[in-house]
């Protein structure tokens, strides 16, 4: 069976199924009906048992040669169809009997000190025999009542030929169901298959047609969909990754090559050729070691998994560590800062990404400030939808971000003004960086902007607490 399709299976399996129920049903209905055959004859035949007995009892009939035809006319009363009424002495030998179409040799004499039944096949009919002692006065024997069967057995044999009929016809159609059932239910995986094979030869963009069902097969076909939508924004995303990639490493690599070639033509012989293209050739290996670090962080950002129980920091404090590395780096800048709403609290996130996400928000303000340079970090704990978090606003006064950027801006290696970006040595990763490192410990980035007016970047940590600690 093992070689067999999910159709056959299935048709096979449930046909099986309800062959072996419908049998069944059948079997225990048929050794019911015999049963309950057996017990009504039987307790007919103890009735008329009784009644003999009784009658014989009341008259106190002498059982003796010149008393056998008056006793024979007696019993003929009781008698029934297919049946015989016997009396035996107490050898068992018979005295008086009447028989109404059955022949009384079929079933041997026996005389009994206890009442007892028993059922015997005789010339191919079934017979049921109730046997009671008698006595008398001084008369001992035996009272013998035997029952043919036979117009039951009739009707058992009819009974079983139909229900074998039955049952033939029950499993052809539960084979002709089965198979039917297992068509329908292995039609949305035929359809899934169809699909699969239509994506491997026409691309991502195939999909099932949704049952508008409520079932487990309508769910998964949406699951099917929603994971070939995931799928095809993944590899989309992956290619549009490489392609960017290759975008941005083709700069640095060709201004690389044209000062190598520069210097192979001229930097020999002219000193200051070879000290621009030094410095160029330097340049431009910092800014491929940057991106490639860069790279580096966002692959991580993106597939490693996050440890909360291990993050739980103090981010008011972490922040005036920043800071203060920070004025060091921009020494021309004023960083203000206002975090007294967060003391108290604790979120899940390592210091290291804390400080990787905070220090590309802070670059990106010193890099697009102009004239007024000031940089605010406002910690504040959220209101009304974002209730329960803990929010760190990094504001500037800066140029700003246009509205024909802003859908844009988180996108990996895109650039607002990218001749600028590329003379401040920024490669686009930036930002999408800090939205995954956000993302992966639960939390959320906001940017909202004005051109020439200042950005403000807002970040949404959920509130760490445990069992002895609440924010």
């Amino acid at each position: 069976m093992t070689s067999l399709s999910i159709r056959w299976k299935l048709t096979l399996s449930s046909a099986l199924l309800l062959f072996v129920l419908f049998a069944g049903f059948n079997a225990v209905q048929y050794i019911l009906f015999d049963r309950f055959i057996i017990r009504e004859e039987k307790s007919s035949m103890e009735k008329t048992m009784n009644d003999v007995l009784n009658y014989l009892l009341e008259r106190e009939t002498l059982l003796y040669e010149n008393d056998i035809f008056a006793v024979r006319n007696m019993l003929r009363p009781f008698n029934q169809p297919h049946q015989f009424i016997r009396i035996l002495d107490r050898n068992g030998e018979r005295l008086a009997a009447v028989s109404d179409q059955f022949p009384e040799q079929l079933v041997s004499s026996a005389a009994v000190t206890l009442a007892e039944s028993e059922q015997i096949a005789a010339d191919g009919h079934t017979v049921l025999v109730l046997r009671s002692p008698l006595t008398i006065r001084e008369f001992t024997g035996t009272i013998e009542i035997a029952r043919s069967l036979e117009a039951f057995d009739r009707i058992y044999k009819a009974h079983f030929s139909l229900m074998i009929v039955s049952i033939l016809i029950a499993l052809a159609l539960s084979v002709a169901g089965g198979r039917l059932l297992a068509g329908q239910l292995l039609k949305p995986l035929k359809s899934m298959a169809e699909t699969i094979r239509k994506v491997q030869s026409k691309g991502l963009h195939e999909r099932m047609k949704p049952q508008h069902k409520r079932d487990e097969i309508s769910a998964l076909m949406n699951l099917f969909n929603q994971m070939m939508d995931e799928v095809e924004e993944s590899f989309y995303r992956q290619k549009q990754f490489v392609e960017d990639a290759s975008h941005e490493l083709r700069t640095p690599i060709a201004i690389l090559q044209g000062h190598l070639s520069m210097l192979q033509r001229w930097g020999k012989h002219r000193p200051e050729v070879l000290e621009e293209s030094l410095n160029a050739a330097v340049e431009e290996l910092e800014r491929l070691n940057m991106l490639a670090k860069e790279l580096l962080v966002l692959t991580q950002a993106e597939h490693e998994d996050p440890v909360h129980h291990e993050a739980a920091i103090d981010p008011a404090a972490e922040i005036d560590t920043l800071l203060k590395k920070a004025k060091m780096i921009y020494p021309q800048f004023q960083f203000e800062s206002e975090l007294g709403a967060i003391e108290s609290v604790r979120i899940a996130i390592p210091p290291r990404y804390l400080h990787q996400i905070l220090l590309i928000l802070l670059d990106n303000a010193v890099k697009y400030s102009t004239t007024d340079q000031s940089v605010r970090i406002h910690g504040y704990i959220g209101k009304g939808a974002s209730a329960g978090d803990a929010v760190i606003e990094v504001r500037d006064r800066g140029t700003g971000i246009s509205r024909e950027d802003m859908p844009h801006v988180l996108k990996r290696f895109y650039r607002s003004d990218k001749s600028r970006s590329r003379q401040q040595g920024g490669t686009g990763l930036g930002l999408a960086i800090a939205e995954r490192l956000v993302g992966r410990y639960g939390g959320r980035m906001e940017i909202s902007s004005e051109e020439l007016a200042g950005t403000a970047v807002r970040l949404y940590f959920p509130l760490y607490h445990d069992g002895s600690e609440r924010g």
